[in-house]
């Protein structure tokens, strides 16, 4: 029971694609959001977010801008959040953006 339970609003990288699955033949659509703040290194962060809207395509995002760890570099930050859009747009996929700042 648990484990259903968890499974409704969070999963593992290795469940997505079948939790992805059981949500549409339900003709349910997920949010995917890849949150990780911890670390330093932002391109990791950054190249996982293009890889997820790579590999699922005609999906919703949430992208926590924070999760790319760029701290006062506004270009970079401009850059990523700008190739991120473009490879949702190439997939079919819709973005949700959280930005504090």
């Amino acid at each position: 029971m648990i484990n259903k339970f968890i499974n409704r609003y969070t999963c593992s990288p290795s469940q997505l694609s079948s939790i992805i699955f059981r949500l549409k033949q339900n003709n349910m659509y997920p949010i995917i959001d890849y949150i990780n703040e911890s670390g330093s290194n932002n391109y990791c962060n950054y190249k996982k977010i293009l890889d997820n809207i790579n590999k699922y395509p005609n999906n919703l995002f949430s992208i926590k801008l924070s999760s790319l760890n760029i701290k006062n570099d506004y270009k970079l930050s401009e850059k990523y959040a700008q190739d991120i859009c473009l490879t949702a747009l190439e997939n079919n996929c819709c973005i949700l953006i959280d930005a504090e700042d």
